[in-house]
Parts: C-alpha cells; structure tokens; sequence
C-alpha cells in the first residue's frame, strides 16, 4: 500500500528536509532546474514491510509516518544492510532528537538588542518571501507554465524551508519577548497563530486559516 500524501508532508515538515541520522542532517531536497524538481530523500520503515524485511517483527507494517524516518539514500542503504546494528529504538531515537532539534532551533539566542532581533526576523521572513515569489502559486514561473512541476517544488519548500523558518521566528522571537514593545509582542501573537495553522493547512489543507498578518512585516520584516 502506498504511503499516504498526509504522511509524506508530516514527515518531511517535521525532519525540515533534512537527513534524521544525528551526525549527517544532509539536506535531502536538489533542484536540477524549476521545470524538475527532485528530491534525494528517501522515506525509511523503521518496521520493514514483508516479513523478511530489515528489522522485521512478523507482522505487516502499516506505511504511516510512525513507522518512518526521512535519511539520505546513503544511511537508508547503511540501516538496511545492517538492521542488525540499527534496531527500531535507535531508528525512532534518531528520529525523535532531530524533530525535537528542528523543533527548538533558536529557541535559546539571546539577543542584545531589538535590532539584532530584527535583522534575524527579517533574514527569515525574506527567504520566505522569495520562495513565495519565485516559485509560489501566484509566481511568474508558476503562471508561465501551469503544466509543469513547479507546484512540486512550492510544496516542497513549504515543508523544509518555510515551516521550519517559522518555527525558528517564533523560537526566536519567544527567547527574546523581553525586548519587544506592546505593539510587537500583539503582532508577534498573530503571526505564531499563523504560523501553527500554516503548518496543520500544508499538512492537511484547511478550508481556512489565519493569513499572514502584515503587523508583524512591519514591525520586524523586510522593507
């Protein structure tokens, strides 16, 4: 049975894109050119499917995100051939430290000052917005030419840049609330209930959600 697309965006949005073996983090998305977009990550059963599969119990595996973890092709290929060194608890112990190191990325940067603090936002908040205008759904490329795979690459980028950018904003931000004045700390407040119901929407698209509030742009964005 084929892995689910639910699945898929869960495990990609949580590992940002990135190799789960704690010494590698190898950035798993490569672009050839917009028209093709590929990735090189490959999605791991920590639990084989088939009963004489890698670290197979007996039993036949169900293909949701539980029971999976992203690697480059390199430690999919070492985990497999030697199941034996790399059991199911050190498969899911990897797994659960590099969620858990996306999760807190920035989450402890003091900064000096606001304007530290600004110039941080503001880095992440324009690599957001250039994704969203090079290759979002209201992009020249996108509109030049609706038939191609650009929308692949735009979903891809969601999941191991955008998401995890805002992640490291609220982080950030939330490190650093001390600095803020009453009315960044409500602009604040509005962007990070954007950005957790962005990321269930990209999971699992909503009929609606909190949009980008453009308070937060210009109390911390770009220009």
């Amino acid at each position: 049975m084929a892995i689910l697309e639910k699945h898929i965006k869960i495990l990609w949005g949580r590992a940002a894109g990135r190799c789960s073996m704690p010494t590698c983090r190898m950035d798993l998305t490569t672009l050839i050119d917009a028209k093709n977009p590929f990735h090189i990550g490959e999605m791991a059963h920590i639990i084989a499917q088939g009963a004489s599969g890698p670290r197979s119990d007996g039993e036949e595996p169900d293909n949701t995100y539980d029971n999976l973890i992203l690697l480059c092709p390199n430690h999919h290929n070492q985990i497999d051939k030697a199941p034996q060194c790399f059991p199911p608890n050190i498969l899911r112990q990897w797994k659960a430290e590099h969620e858990s190191w996306i999760e807190s990325s920035l989450s402890n940067y003091a900064c000096d000052d606001i304007n530290e603090l600004s110039t941080m936002v503001r880095e992440l908040l324009s690599e957001n917005r250039s994704i969203w205008l090079n290759i979002g759904p209201e992009s020249e490329l996108a509109q030049l030419h609706p038939g191609s795979n650009v929308y692949k690459l735009w979903h891809m980028r969601r999941l191991d840049t955008i998401i995890p950018n805002n992640k490291k904003i609220v982080n950030l931000v939330s490190a650093n609330k001390h600095l803020l004045s009453a009315n960044q700390l409500n602009a604040f407040i509005e962007f990070k209930n954007h950005a957790k119901a962005y990321e269930l929407h990209a999971h699992e698209r909503l009929e609606d959600y909190p949009r980008f509030p453009e308070s937060f742009t210009m109390e911390f964005g770009y220009e």
